[in-house]
Parts: C-alpha cells; structure tokens; sequence
C-alpha cells in the first residue's frame, strides 16, 4: 500500500512537469531542491559527511556551497528525467555535446563496443539516453527500485530514449554476450559495492568499488571508456570521453582488476573534483570499510563558558582520543578562550563562537548552526549547561547529544548525565564520557604552548635578567570578580616576603588587571600584566616555580603546565569543584558561616565585612607558598 501511495504521488508530480514549458520546469526543479534541501535535508548529513572527509582543506562556507549545488543537481536530474520522453527521436544528443568524436565514431561500427564505466555525474540519466540516440548500440546495467510501480514508470522513460536496460538480477553471463555482439555497456561505477567489491582509494580513503568494469574488459578484451556530463549555464551539456589504455593479454586476477578500477576510481575523482556540486553527494559511498579498520567517528565538545572552564574541558578531548585515535574531536569556544586549544594535539579543529559581539543575535546562532551543521558529527559533549549550547548541536542534527541533567536545555539532549557536586569539575565532565568510553577514566587538565610561545616566555625571562638559579614566583592578582580577589596590599606585602627570601617573582594577567596594578608598589617585582598573550602566559607559567593566585583562570593554567599552585579563596568555596587539580597543590580559605556566598563570586561582600579575604595574612600564604614549593625540591628562606 505504502508503494502505491507514493507511486500514485509520483504519477502526479510526473503529469505535472510534463505540462510544463521548459523555463517553467527549470523553476519547478528549484522549487524541489528547497523542498529537499530545507524541509525533508534528504541525507543531508550522510552527504556532509562526505563533503567533510574528502575536502578537509575547505572552509564550512565551501562546502555548504557545494552540497546546495548538489541538492540543486538531483533536482533537475529527477525533473529532466520525468519530462524524459519530449526527448524522443534525437532530442536528448541534441542536448549532449561529446568530445572525442573519433571514439564515438568508432563505437557506432558494426560489432565495435566497449564498456562505458560512468557515474552519478551532471546528468547520467541524460547521458545514457544520448549515448544511444548518437548511433551507438547501448545497454545500461540498473538495479530494480524496491518500488516496483515506480520502477516500471522509470523503465519506460529510459526506454523512451532508445537505451535498453540489463538489470543486475539477470545471468550475468549475458553481458559477455552482448559486448560480442557490439553492444556497448554503461556501468555506474561510483556506489558502494559492500565486501563484494575491490577497494579503492578514493578522495584519502578506501571504497568498495564494482568490480564489473575492470572484469568485463580482462574477460572479453574490449575497451574501457570513461563517459562523465557536465551541465553548462544554458542547461546543455558536454561529455567528456576518457579512454582507459589496458595492457592486451592481462589475466583475470584480482591484481590486475585492483589496478584498472583505481584507474577509474582516479579519472573519476579527478572529474568530480572540478564539479563537485554535480556529483551525488548523498550515496553512502564509504558505507563498507576494510577488514581490521578502527571505526572513525566526528565529536564536538561545546564549552563556551570561562577560560579556566575551556582549560577543565580539555582533559575530555585527551581520554577520548586514548580510547579512539580514529576519531575527530573538534572544540566549539569563544574567541578569547580559542588559543587555549588550537594547538592541542588531541584536537583538529577548533571553532570560534563569538556570542557576544560577532554571532550574537538569532543570525549570528543560526550562522553557527549551520557552521556545526557542516561538520557532519556523530556525536556532541555539552559540559556547558546554557540553553544555546543545547540548541546549536539539537538544531544542527547531532544524532548523540550529551550533557548534564542540570543543563537548561537538558530537554534537547540524547543523553542526560547526572551533575555530581562534592567533586571536580574534571572528574564531573569525564562522567559524560561513560557511554563511549568502557573503561574508567581519569584525565588531567592540559595546555600546549606552541614554540613560539614557549620563545617568548623564554626571552621575556632574559630581558629581565631572571634566570634559573633563584625559585620563580608568579603572582596573578587579578579576577573579573571583586569578592574573588584577595586585597592587592596583601599581595604586595607577599611580594615582598619572596624577594626577601631570595625568589624572583613576576606579576602576570590580562589587560584589564593593568588598573588593578596601577599605582602599587610592588618594588623588585616584574610586571606582566597586559603584556603576553594566554598561551604566552602559560609557556612563562610552565618555567615557574609556583603560581599564588585568587580564585581565577590562571590557576587552572598552572595546572595545565604542571606548575604548583597556591590559591586563594573567599567568596568562592573548593566544594564547587573549580580548585587546582593536583593534590599537593594548596588552597587557602577561611571557613565561615557566609561561606560560600556565590559559584563565581561577585561585585561586593553581600554582608559587608570582606572577612573571607582580609582574615587570611600574607604570613599565612607564604607559609603556604614555602610548604608547596619545598615539594618541588626548590628552597625558600
């Protein structure tokens, strides 16, 4: 019933087109590629996944570009092939301009055939029924649909054009007989042939290719000739002819029937590379893979929080490639954040979302739709519990969204992991890795400068005359949050404290912290502040002995380097899960019954009394700093 309907839907879009003027059915097949491109995305993802794989070097822009090229393609491939029959007679040759007339020539003799190894290119329905309107004695091999109603009306539309058909159900002995008797054969050589195939290399990766072709020609000793359309802005087409030179005398071996299909594979590759937005993007064409090949899958982890909760982030890049060095792990931050990834090696891509400034607003979130779209993942990692984070992998067709139950777009996710509290966030984002993962993990934050990083920190040291004899202190007394920041007077009078003791100490921190700093009296300290990039920080954080710092990203940055930390906390408390992450690292608080009184702190003390912070002396953290760094095996007086 189900195939009568849709064959009863088809007649009436075929009468339909078939009223039409051509101008007006050119019009109708745009009409159709909307429908399929915007509303059904008919294997949208199946024909971005190929698109991705085999142009990595081009931009989301691109490819979008050409898979909207290829939906337009199908769609006037469908409607030229049901208005199919007003080419009777010499109309669909008229339309077809071949190149090599000579071969074409030779093909319409007598007893002269060949095997026409073509593909899902421009318009192979077309070009078939031109192959035969020119002269020459054509059959197509074709699989029967599984609808047979619509198979019949296609049978007879292609008939129309004077071509006959071979189905793949028929003797496949016939086929040497027909080459015998001058029947030249059109075999679409560009589909997945499952482990009956021979495998190729095709656009940097293996494919299962027909093998059809390459034996018909060793078998028989006739010629094999490439056949591929391109459609031109008027609507005609041209057909290049591409003759496969084979060695007479070869043997029916699986060797020889390897090497004339890569032949093909290549001189295909090579026509579809110049019009990629003619070809079907949508086969399953990498469907069958080797014997032993590690699954590869495409991930995105979204994290376009803090820049300390990107840094928290990358041990679920690390554990995941562990476990599948196949897969792609692709990571989706904001721009400041960016460089604390590029140059991860467990990581490919990384994918810049301005959502305050350049993507804000519905364009700016359904541009980045589209951008995620491109990457034809398999899967999303969203420890970012905002609503947006859930709506771009949901609206951009992840099939496997996973994120926390505390996620206020939990609604839109696949797979909802519980948010455990009393533990770090390292430990409560590699939770959502359970259902990939069937060991149990344990990752480490990680950050990775680049040489050019590492140089700056290095030349930094020695225009200051710091070297490697005394214990390095870096200070970082910065926060965006006031009731985070332990007061500057303390932290200059701990300068002071290192200096005294024989440490070199240098103030690091971003632009903003340059007022912070301003007008304090940090006497024989080097002030950082504003003058080095995030990952020039950490290379500088890396060649230190110890970093003091508030509550802030720099202490995860530290961690990301193996540099001791001593972090200080007020308003902020460690049973978050936002405290330096390896064990002999210290954090100094005072417990109190106002404690905590916010996850990210705040512009004021809401009580008044900054007791968090003005009760915790410089003598304390020193004593602190001097236990850390003794660890270490560097010595403080």
């Amino acid at each position: 019933m189900k195939h009568y309907i849709e064959y009863l839907l088809l007649l009436m879009v075929y009468f339909t087109v078939g009223l039409l003027s051509e101008s007006s059915a050119r019009r109708f097949s745009h009409f159709v590629k909307w429908i399929m491109f915007k509303l059904i995305r008919y294997r949208r993802r199946v024909a971005l996944r190929n698109l991705k794989e085999s142009f990595p070097e081009k931009s989301s822009e691109e490819l979008y570009a050409i898979l909207e090229g290829a939906y337009e393609n199908f769609a006037i491939v469908g409607v030229e092939l049901l208005r199919q029959k007003k080419l009777r007679n010499s109309g669909a040759v008229k339309r077809v301009k071949f190149s090599g007339s000579e071969m074409m020539e030779k093909l319409k003799e007598k007893n002269n055939a060949a095997i026409i190894a073509s593909g899902h290119a421009g318009n192979w329905e077309l070009l078939g029924g031109a192959i035969a309107q020119s002269g020459i004695v054509f059959t197509g091999i074709a699989d029967h649909m599984s609808n047979k109603y619509s198979d019949k009306l296609f049978e007879g539309l292609r008939r129309s054009l004077s071509q006959k058909i071979f189905y793949t159900s028929e003797p496949s002995t016939r086929l040497l007989k027909l080459l015998k008797d001058g029947t030249s054969l059109g075999i679409a050589t560009d589909q997945d042939s499952g482990k009956s195939g021979v495998f190729v290399d095709f656009f940097g990766r293996k494919a299962s290719m027909p093998k059809g072709a390459a034996y018909l020609a060793l078998k028989s000793g006739f010629p094999i000739v490439m056949l591929f359309s391109r459609r031109l802005e008027d609507g005609s087409y041209e057909a290049e002819i591409d003759p496969i030179l084979i060695e007479s005398g070869l043997s029916v071996t699986e060797e020889n029937i390897r090497k004339i299909s890569q032949t093909i594979a290549s001189r295909l590759e090579e026509h579809i590379r110049k019009n990629p937005g003619q070809w079907l993007w949508f086969h399953r064409r990498w469907k069958t893979r080797p014997e032993g090949e590690q699954e590869k899958k495409r991930l995105l982890i979204l994290q376009t929080a803090f820049l300390g909760d990107v840094v928290l982030a990358t041990p679920i890049a690390e554990e995941i490639k562990k476990a599948h060095p196949s897969w792609e792990i692709d990571f989706l931050t904001i721009p400041q954040a960016a460089s604390l990834v590029k140059n991860n090696p467990n990581i490919s891509e990384v994918i810049e979302y301005d959502k305050r400034d350049g993507d804000s607003g519905f364009r700016g979130f359904f541009n980045m739709v589209r951008r995620i779209e491109t990457g034809a993942y398999d899967i999303a990692i969203v420890p970012h519990r905002s609503i947006r984070s859930a709506a771009l992998v949901r609206l951009s067709g992840i099939p496997s969204r996973i994120g926390f139950d505390r996620s206020a777009g939990s609604f839109l996710l696949t797979e909802i992991v519980k948010y455990e509290d009393n533990i770090h966030e390292v430990d409560r984002n590699l939770k959502l890795l359970d259902s990939i993962i069937d060991f149990p993990v344990k990752g480490y934050p990680r950050l990775y400068p680049a040489v050019g990083d590492v140089r700056k920190a290095e030349n930094t040291l020695t225009e200051n005359g710091i070297s490697s004899d005394k214990p390095l202190v870096a200070i970082a007394p910065g926060s965006i949050w006031n009731t985070k920041r332990w007061p500057i007077d303390k932290y200059e009078e701990l300068a002071r404290k290192f200096i005294k003791n024989g440490a070199n100490v240098i103030l690091i921190g971003g632009k903003d912290d340059i007022s912070l700093l301003k007008g304090t009296d940090f006497d024989g300290t080097i002030d950082l502040a504003g003058k080095l990039t995030l990952m020039e920080s950490a290379a500088l954080l890396k060649k230190c002995d110890l970093l003091v710092t508030n509550d802030s990203a720099p202490m995860h940055f530290a961690v990301g380097v193996d540099t001791p930390v001593v972090a200080i906390f007020g308003a902020t408390a460690p049973k978050y899960g936002f405290y330096p992450y390896d064990k002999d690292d210290i954090v100094v608080e005072r417990e109190l019954p106002c404690r905590p009184c916010a996850i990210h702190g705040g512009t004021k003390c809401p009580i008044g009394t900054f007791e968090c912070m003005l009760d915790i002396s410089a003598e304390e953290v020193y004593s602190a700093a001097k236990s850390r760094i003794e660890l270490e095996e560097r010595t403080l007086r």
